[in-house]
């Protein structure tokens, strides 16, 4: 039994009332269209349980992924396949014209047949499945659903086609779903859905991410392991409210580590298909750490063939979008899929493109990325000196959190600071910034590791003032505050389990 489904309430309501199934409307249909993983088959299996609740005559049909090898007609051979299996007396009489044509396609997946006898052939089984579907009306809606008709074969598009431009005169419903992030520019299914929904009997529907708050309780209503709430945070950045990849990352155990395998299989499946020069971007694009300028790309990027046409391949198969004059990855996890992928000496040949792009470029640079390409391309006392940059333009518009996080990076390359560099310094200031960010214990935890280290003298002294304040000051900080309400939840539980059960 499947578990509630969470946070679509709008759109199955949005659903039902542009199916309109009831007796007293004629047919309506659904294009039901969103990423891989945000949550198309569980709305497609809630209608339908929901349809089949209120009387309504469900027939699902699902395309598969076959390449060119699909049967003509596939999906809806499978959903007919359960009137065939056990018709009743007035299945038999509707499924006549279509009993005469089903045996056909067997001799038109064949080639055994002139070109015009397969048209001929194709317009008989398109006609007795409306006739089929009309009739079975008769006897109450029916709703006809075909899953991933990115997957469907020609002939399928063709009868999709004709049934809704169709005027069914009984209640027939025609619910269709797709990925839309598997709709690249050539892909045959772009221009028929771009035809379709003009039609005034079709609506689209495309299912937006989740928002934190369905995410969340879809987190804690699929384990019954204590979720933190920094753990549950870090999944919803990460998934971006797509509910399958927080699934994985749940069931992987990971808020915040490595990409669970079978998850970056799945998702470096579609950059598998790219050519080598758009595969060449991609990872560039990776290595860029967010959206990268398409100037400062094509300065970066080592392709041999034309910077546009792998571009456009990586945007077409959905891989990068457009944001402005910039590119950035379709989804977060697809970027660290493809920043994992590439080995180290990759990373640093990439990350060496980009310093010499960044060298050569007038404009103003965040000394941010100049840090990070730093970092990736081995060059320590560049990295030192960004990091320092970086922190202070991130000081200066309150980003305390950004700048601990890059001060503790420039201490992690102080070896390579410049000679008389104040070390010291540099410890108290990043334990300043990371108390004014909330975190106490690491700054704590900072300031005692190099005490150990540090002799006696006037830099012990700073680093023990330093450390004087801060535990001063937190008394109103953020950790400090989520340790204290925990250990009086605690023992507000132990003094419970105490307490003697009433008789």
């Amino acid at each position: 039994m499947q578990s509630p489904i969470v946070g679509r309430d709008a759109v199955l309501d949005e659903l039902a009332a542009a199916l309109g199934l009831d007796s007293s409307t004629p047919g309506r249909a659904v294009l039901l269209g969103g990423d891989a993983g945000i949550g198309k088959t569980r709305v497609v299996d809630e209608t339908v349980e929901r349809a089949r609740a209120d009387g309504v005559r469900v027939l699902v049909g699902h395309c598969l992924d076959l390449g060119e090898h699909v049967p003509a007609f596939q999906p809806v051979a499978d959903a007919l396949a359960g009137l065939d299996a056990t018709p009743s007396a007035d299945d038999v009489v509707g499924l006549g014209e279509l009993a005469t044509s089903l045996p056909a396609l067997e001799v038109l997946r064949s080639g055994g047949v002139g070109e015009d006898d397969g048209d001929r052939l194709r317009a008989d089984v398109v006609a007795a499945v409306a006739h089929t579907l009309e009739h079975l009306a008769a006897a109450g809606p029916v709703l006809l659903v075909l899953e991933d008709l990115h997957w469907a074969d020609a002939s399928t598009r063709h009868l999709v086609r004709y049934l809704l431009g169709r005027r069914f005169v009984r209640p027939v419903g025609l619910l269709l779903s797709f990925r839309s992030d598997d709709l690249h520019r050539r892909h045959p299914l772009r221009p028929a859905l771009a035809e379709w929904t003009r039609l005034p009997s079709v609506q689209r529907i495309d299912l937006a991410p989740l928002d934190d708050a369905a995410m969340s309780d879809l987190l804690r209503g699929r384990t019954s392991r204590d979720l933190t709430a920094d753990g549950v945070d870090t999944i919803l950045a990460r998934a971006e409210g797509n509910a399958f990849y927080a699934e994985e990352l749940l069931d992987a155990g990971l808020a915040g580590g490595s990409l669970p395998e079978n998850l970056a299989d799945l998702l470096l499946v579609r950059v598998d298909r790219l050519h080598d020069d758009a595969r060449a971007v991609v990872r560039a694009v990776a290595c860029a750490g967010g959206p990268v300028t398409d100037a400062l790309l094509r300065q970066a990027v080592e392709t041999e063939g034309p910077v546009d046409d792998a571009l456009r391949e990586a945007v077409d198969l959905k891989v990068l979008v457009p944001v402005g004059d910039a590119l950035r990855f379709r989804h977060a996890l697809l970027a660290e899929a493809v920043l994992d992928d590439l080995l180290p000496g990759e990373r640093r040949r990439v990350h060496a493109a980009f310093l010499r792009a960044l060298e050569s470029d007038p404009g103003p640079v965040a000394a941010a990325t100049v840090a990070l390409h730093a970092h990736g391309a081995g060059d320590p006392a560049l990295a030192f000196e960004a990091d320092l940059r970086a922190a202070d333009e991130a000081r200066r518009v309150g980003g305390h959190d950004e700048a601990a996080g890059h001060l503790q990076r420039a201490l992690g390359v102080v070896d390579h600071a410049p000679e008389g560099h104040d070390v010291v310094g540099l410890v108290t200031l990043t334990a300043d910034t990371l108390l004014a960010s909330g975190r106490l214990r690491t700054a704590g935890a900072l300031l005692a590791d190099h005490l150990e280290h540090e002799p006696r003298g006037e830099g012990r002294a700073r680093l023990l003032y330093t450390q004087g304040q801060i535990t001063y000051l937190g008394g109103t900080d953020a950790e400090a505050d989520a340790d204290r309400k925990s250990t009086r939840l605690n023992s507000s539980h132990s003094e419970v389990s105490r307490m003697p059960s009433s008789a």
